[in-house]
This record gives structure tokens, C-alpha cells and sequence, in this order.
């Protein structure tokens, strides 16, 4: 029996790591997985050896208040690693970790697998001596990083976006509104502040004002918001009761929960948190406003250290802004429903957005529509390597 010691350190790297899982399980049923994972990675077969919901987090100092329990996590899985010695390490996404494994891996003599690279062409450069020194073969998902990395000696693959696998909605418009209590014949307002606290801490508060400015002006506006896997949807309500004590003028907000997308694609408008969900909106073809803020320190670092046109990945994918980005201090309310308005009252600014997110999406997808998606492709990429292992 071969077996896969697979490492996902967050909620996006558990959805992709359960993809990957099941469809490696659909070519070659016997194959076991162990290692760090979520709910859904458990729920696709694997035995952890540590739970990720405690390793989420953003930003650089931000990380510090985590360190107890990723130094866990790293004791846990190098322990397991010793003990079980795997044909093959899977790494996916989340470099502090992974590439710190993927060393300790080489020292076993177990291969690597890299899917979901390090953003390394964003910042951070010195890490690609060590990924060319550390990483067998990587799976990449944006459809420039395969040149970027086969340019630095890397045995890179593009797969395409396992996002297109997934993106879907699960209900018609009307059966989402019902079920939500929100009237079909009106605008919508999709507020997605993060899937982590301390980005909904920072983040929440904006969109929620944003929110009042735009009901002030459209008063038959209506705003949903559908809480993150990883959130206490008790938690988002006693921020939304906090922040309404202090402005009585933010309006009434629906919340869902395990119905982003349909949620998403019930929208007329999203105000999105920067990250993975920017993509998921180009899917789904709806507009978007993009903002984001880190602690004033991660900030005047990042400034530093990031070496990228835009924040958003719609926008690096396209390499010009499709969708506005509000970045730290720019993110207000003032700037956010001004943008926000004119997408929901202009025709053609929104056709304009649209087609932008028509070509972003095209650049996702490998070859034709019959092409076998990410997830299927990066498991005959990952089951070459675990066939050829001793």
C-alpha cells in the first residue's frame, strides 16, 4: 500500500487538498493519506495528524500570536514523517510550513510534491533556490507562474485552477432569496469580509458602513453575507449588534451560512476582503469591489517586500485593473460605496467588468473544455511520483 503524507495550513488549502485526495482515490483506491488537513480533507480520507484550523492566519506579525501551536503542528508532522516514512510528501500552498517540511522530507529521502506554489514571484525571491533545492515537482495554478518557474530551474506544471471545479452555485436566484429572505426583484450586496478574525475585525466594520452609504442611497438595496467555514456565525452577529450600536444607520444583513456561492452569484455587487474569493467572483461572473488592511507595521513592511502591480488576483492574472482595489488606508466607506454605486447604476461599467472577468477565467483553464480539471490533473501529475517511489 502507498501512502501520502499530505500538509494543507489553511481553509483554502483544505478544499484543494480534499480535490487532490479524491481524485487520487478515483485512480488508485488503496492509496492512504495522513498528515494536516481540515474538515474536508477528513471527510475525503485522511488521518491527521493535526487539525489546520489553528494555523490560519495573515500577515507577518500577526503570525507571532500563532507560534505555539504551528510549533506544534511542525513537531506533530515531523514525528509522523520519522514514524510512517511515506512514499510521498504533498505540500499544498502555505510556505513557512512546507518548505520547512519539505527540507526535514529531504533528509528522509521522501519525495516532494508541491501543489499550490509559494507566491515567490510576489515577494520573497530568495525562496526559489531553496524550492529548486527542496521540491521534485510542482503544480501550479495561475497561468504565468509555469514559465516563472520553469525559468528558475523548477519542474513546474500548470494544471489550472482547481477553483473551476468547484465554483458553483448549488440553487437557482429565486430558491437563494427565499430561502435567505431577501426580496429576487431587487439589488443585492454580497459583503465577504475574510475567513479569518482578524481579517473580519479589520475588515467588517468598512463593509458595513460601505453598506449604510449604499442603502442611503438605494434604500431597496438589500446585503447578505455568508459566514466563513472557519467563523462563528455568533461571532459575525455579535460584531454586526457592535458596530450597529455605534451606527443605527446599518441596515439589516442576511446571513447564511455553507452558501457562499449561491450567495455570491445571487449578488449584484460583492464587497470582497482581497484573496482566493476574487477569483471565485470572476467565476461566478459577478462585479466586485476589492479592499483589504493589515496592522500599520505588516503594512510598511509589505510595502518593502511586495513586488506586484495589484493586490487582487483577477487583476495580476489580467495584468490591468479589471476590478478597483482599496488597499489600507484608501479602504474607507466614503471610497467604497462611491465605486460601489456606480457599478450598481452603470450599465456599461459593469458589462466593461464583466468582460474582463471573461478573460481572466479563460486564462484559468487548461486547453479545451474537455480538459480534465485541476484536481485530476495534479493527481496523475502527484501518482507518477508515488508509483515511482520505493
Amino acid at each position: 500500500m502507498k501512502k501520502v503524507f499530505i500538509i494543507a495550513g489553511e481553509a483554502s488549502g483544505d478544499l484543494h487538498g480534499a480535490g487532490l485526495m479524491r481524485a487520487m482515490k478515483s485512480l488508485r483506491p488503496e492509496v492512504e493519506f495522513l498528515g494536516i488537513g481540515g474538515s474536508q480533507m477528513v471527510e475525503a480520507g485522511l488521518h491527521p495528524v493535526f487539525l489546520n484550523n489553528e494555523l490560519a492566519v495573515v500577515g507577518l506579525f500577526e503570525i507571532m500570536s500563532h507560534v505555539r501551536p504551528i510549533l506544534k503542528a511542525v513537531r506533530q508532522a515531523m514525528h509522523a514523517l520519522k514514524q510512517e516514512r511515506p512514499n510521498l510528501l504533498v505540500l499544498i500552498d502555505y510556505p513557512g510550513l512546507n518548505l520547512f517540511m519539505a527540507r526535514y522530507a529531504r533528509h528522509l529521502g521522501i519525495p516532494v510534491f508541491y501543489y499550490i506554489s509559494p507566491q515567490v514571484w510576489a515577494w520573497r525571491r530568495g525562496r526559489i533556490k531553496k524550492m529548486r533545492r527542496l521540491i521534485d515537482k510542482l503544480a501550479v495554478i495561475l497561468p504565468f507562474e509555469e514559465d516563472f518557474f520553469r525559468s528558475n530551474g523548477l519542474n513546474a506544471h500548470f494544471v489550472g485552477h482547481p477553483l473551476l471545479d468547484v465554483v458553483r452555485p448549488s440553487m437557482s436566484r429565486e430558491a437563494f432569496c427565499e430561502s435567505a429572505g431577501l426580496v429576487p426583484g431587487r439589488d443585492i450586496v454580497g459583503i465577504l469580509p475574510g475567513s479569518r478574525r482578524g481579517e473580519v475585525q479589520r475588515m467588517l466594520p468598512i463593509f458595513l458602513q460601505t453598506a449604510a452609504l449604499i442603502q442611503h442611497d438605494l434604500p431597496k438595496c438589500q446585503f447578505v453575507l455568508p459566514v466563513a467555514p472557519s467563523l462563528s456565525r455568533t461571532w459575525v452577529e455579535e460584531c454586526i449588534a457592535r458596530e450597529r450600536q455605534a451606527n443605527p444607520r446599518i441596515p439589516e444583513i442576511s446571513i447564511v451560512e455553507r452558501q457562499a456561492y449561491d450567495a455570491m452569484a445571487a449578488s449584484s455587487l460583492l464587497l470582497l476582503a482581497s484573496g482566493t474569493v476574487t477569483l471565485e467572483a470572476a467565476i461566478l461572473r459577478i462585479p466586485m469591489l476589492v479592499a483589504y488592511r493589515v496592522s500599520g507595521m505588516t503594512y510598511q513592511l509589505a510595502r518593502r517586500i511586495v513586488h506586484v502591480k495589484f493586490m487582487s488576483l483577477v487583476n495580476l492574472i489580467a495584468d490591468r485593473e479589471i476590478v478597483p482595489e482599496f488597499l489600507q488606508h484608501e479602504a474607507t466607506p466614503e471610497r467604497l460605496s462611491e465605486a460601489g454605486l456606480f457599478l450598481l447604476k452603470d450599465k456599461k461599467r459593469r458589462q466593461d467588468m464583466l468582460n474582463g472577468l471573461n478573460e481572466v477565467v479563460s486564462q484559468l483553464k487548461v486547453g479545451g473544455q474537455g480538459q480534465e480539471g485541476a484536481a485530476m490533473q495534479t493527481a496523475r501529475l502527484a501518482l507518477d511520483m508515488l508509483l515511482q517511489s520505493p
